[in-house]
């Protein structure tokens, strides 16, 4: 798959618009991030800091002990030729 410039001199997958014409080409396959759980990762790890009764010790933000994790994965996904019409919107 061939990858698209974009303004900060990085690459990004193609859109969504332009999958139909990519399926054309031969697709061996795609990886995404799922940026969608990014937001719902975020705003569940600021309710956990703010809903937060565990505690590790008598003074945990002194310790620097956090309750949530400090990385978080959302995972990716895969687009093949035989699954890509699923992503068309």
């Amino acid at each position: 798959m061939r990858r698209e410039a974009n303004g900060a001199g990085s690459s990004r997958l193609p859109t969504s618009r332009s999958w139909a014409s990519r399926k054309q080409e031969v697709l061996s396959a795609a990886v995404g991030k799922k940026r969608e759980f990014f937001t719902y990762q975020g705003v569940k790890a600021l309710r956990d800091v703010v809903q937060n009764t565990l505690k590790f010790t008598a003074d945990d933000a002194q310790a620097g002990v956090v309750p949530i994790p400090i990385t978080y994965s959302t995972g990716t996904y895969t687009v093949t030729a035989e699954n890509v019409d699923l992503f068309l919107k």
